[in-house]
């Protein structure tokens, strides 16, 4: 389990600002999360992460 902590935008999200594509319902913005790892599920006995 990922505790989330923050959400960044990537550039999907500005093309939306600048209008570039037309904006639709499912589109999910701020959609890059950051967090802790809180919890692992039986049989993960390592986790990658970049820094």
């Amino acid at each position: 389990m990922v505790k989330v902590t923050n959400s960044a935008i990537c550039g999907s999200d500005l093309s939306l600002i600048h209008q570039r594509f037309k904006k639709t319902t499912d589109y999910v913005r701020c959609h890059k999360p950051m967090g802790a790892v809180e919890e692992v599920g039986l049989g993960i006995n390592k986790i990658l992460y970049k820094k």
